[in-house]
Order: structure tokens, then sequence, then C-alpha cells
């Protein structure tokens, strides 16, 4: 039977790339790692990395870290490890997320559909086909396992689709109205392809989806003065409701609710894990929405003075319609994600080799390819 201290490194390395693949906010990549003997991991956060003004409580990197926790798990499990989890282990080390201990598990059911699913994971934001999943796939779907104390839910009607397209739609409208929002999002903008290479981090340009004149409008409203300007005329609220439109074009929008406890988060990030890569096992395109959701916990906060009165009215008015439609009990809505067909992205973020304290580096900053069994 094989020992612990047998997992070749190569598979260790396999499934800690695996887990880098992982979502985050603005590419972000809030995270680091320690191998202890090839037996076991810890999963550190660098929150630092993540949204400055987004990631309230450290919500989105704790978000972020449940899905490369679930991940890893399922990474380990393909290459007939199970990994025991210890989430939010040391209450006096509170950036570390979790430990994971991996013990040989050969004889256990592996879904390689899964463990596929992750190299092709990403963020579409294509207008999808409108046409109802068929039985099969929208049964997958709610039938996705989750976390103790996580609630989901799926809203099909065409009614309830366009209102919560419009909420996600929101927080662009008050990026592009509050200065410190817009320099953050054109902050973390990639523009060339030989920049998203250098720094495998941001948000890159082609996966936005835009069309050459609006990428021509983008150049011109990275000038917040300017854009200042074209808000008095509607700018921002035109631009929410055009994406809005391009928004309702979906089969289903699913949301997730949980607690307010980190915990509860990492829960959520394990949840949205497992529903993203069966959405992807099954040829659908899946586009995560955040925005509103952590805008309205910042400015309903009231810990300072960033949002106008105007802005948390409207944050407030369009975050109660996602509980109205979605109607979940959970005391924390944190994010939407719209799900359906729609092809293949234009592109695809670029991800950093995971940083890994405990193994020899790897020289070139070539992502490691995945190992099939």
């Amino acid at each position: 039977m094989t020992r612990l201290a047998d997992m070749p490194e190569t598979i260790l390395r396999d499934i800690l790339n695996a887990g880098a693949q992982a979502p985050s906010g603005g590419n972000s990549q809030p995270w680091r790692f320690e191998a202890h003997d090839r037996t076991a991991l810890s999963v550190w956060m660098l929150p630092d990395k993540d949204h400055a003004i987004l990631n309230y409580r450290h919500r989105g990197t704790l978000l972020a870290h449940g899905v490369l926790i679930e991940t890893l798990v399922i990474a380990a499990r393909h290459h007939g490890y199970r990994a025991i989890v210890s989430t939010l282990p040391c209450r006096d080390q509170p950036t570390l997320t979790a430990r994971l201990r991996f013990e040989p598990d050969l004889g256990a059911e592996r879904d390689d559909r899964l463990y596929t699913a992750i190299w092709t994971r990403c963020t579409n934001r294509k207008p999808y086909r409108t046409e109802p999943l068929a039985p099969a796939s929208a049964a997958a779907l709610a039938g996705v396992a989750r976390e103790p104390g996580i609630d989901l839910g799926f809203t099909t009607d065409a009614a309830g689709i366009t209102t919560l397209a419009e909420a996600a739609s929101t927080s662009e409208r008050v990026m592009f109205e509050n200065r410190a929002l817009h320099r953050l999002f054109f902050d973390e903008l990639v523009w060339t392809d030989d920049e998203a290479r250098q720094r495998r981090s941001g948000l890159q340009i082609d996966t936005l989806e835009m069309q050459p004149a609006q990428r021509l409008a983008l150049r011109v409203f990275r000038q917040f003065p300017l854009m200042r300007v074209l808000n008095r005329f509607g700018m921002a609220a035109s631009i929410a409701r055009a994406n809005a439109r391009s928004y309702t074009c979906c089969s289903l929008y699913a949301a997730i609710g949980c607690g307010r406890r980190d915990i509860d988060l990492v829960s959520a990030g394990r949840t949205l894990a497992r529903l993203w890569l069966t959405a992807e096992s099954l040829g659908l395109s899946l586009h995560l929405q955040t925005g509103v959701n952590f805008l309205w916990q910042r400015a309903t906060d009231g810990a300072d003075d960033l949002f106008s009165p105007e802005h948390v009215a409207l944050i407030e008015r369009h975050y109660q319609s996602i509980r109205d439609v979605t109607a979940l009990p959970s005391e924390l809505i944190p994010l939407l994600c719209r799900i359906g067909h729609g092809g293949e992205p234009g592109a695809r973020s670029l991800k950093q080799l995971p940083e890994v304290s405990g193994l020899a580096p790897v020289s070139g900053g070539v992502t490691f390819l995945p190992i099939h069994r």
C-alpha cells in the first residue's frame, strides 16, 4: 500500500497548480502554499493582493480561497488521494486559511470530468443563448453538493433574470461614477498580450469581450475628469443598462447564500467551485458576478464615506432585489452567476506559478501541465 511520504512531487505540483487555476477578484491570486514533506499543505491568504476596496473584511479573498481549497480536493482525488481539510485552524493565525493532509485513497470513486474542467474553467462574459438547459444539465447543477449552512438557488424565469441582471450591472455604474472604484478598475486592467504574459494577474481586456468601438471608448473613459463630464449626460447609467441587456442573455442565474463568519465565506467558495466545474463539464459557460454584493456589504457598514448617499440608496435597492428574487434565507448573498451556452470565450486569464515554500522553485514561469491518469 502506498505510504503518505510516497506521494511523488510531480503529483503534488500538479495538485498545487490545479488549485492555482482558481478564480479570484481581478485575477489577483491572493494565496501562497507551504508543503510539508509532500504529505500535507498549508494554504495562506495574501489579502493585500486582492481588491483594495471590494475585498470587504477579506471576504473576497476568503471566497476565492474556498474555490481554491475545493479545487485542491478534487485534484487530489483525481490522483488517488483523499484531502482531509481543516479550515481556519488557528485563531491566532487569521491568514492561515486551511491545512490539508493527503491520504492514499486509491479505491475512491473519481470524477475526472471535474478535474478536467479545472484546466478549462474561466469567466465567459459573452452573451449566452437564452433557451432553457436540458433537464439532465439543470438537474446536475441543482444536485451540486453544498457545504453545511450554504444555500444555493436558481432563477430561470425571464422577469427574475432581468432583475438580477440589472442588479449585477449596478456595480459598473457606481464604478464609472466613483473616483476610487474607477481608479481601481483601470489600475488592474491589462491592455496588451505582452503585459498579460508578464503580469499573469489583473483583468485582461480581451476577457471583457468588447467590440473595437467599446475598447476605444474605454481608453477615453480612463480619464476620470472626462468621465465625470460624460456622466452628467448619463454615460455610466447607459453603460450599466447595456451590460444588463447582455447579462439577461443566459439560461439561468444562480445565487449562493451563507452566513457572515469567515468560515461561511470559505464554504460558499467551495460550493461555487463544484457548481462552476460541473457547469464547465457540461459544456456550459459561467459568469461570476460579485460586485454589487460586495459593494452592499461595505456601503451599509457605515465605516467610511466612500459612497455618496445616492449610491448607497442605489446599491441597497438592487441588493434587496437580489434577496427578493432569489428568496434565499441566508444572512448574506455574496455572489450571483449567470449560466448558459456561451461558446468559446475570447480569452482566458493567465495564471502565475503557485508560490510554494517547502519545494524547490521551478524556473521559466511556465505553467505546469496537468497529469492525466
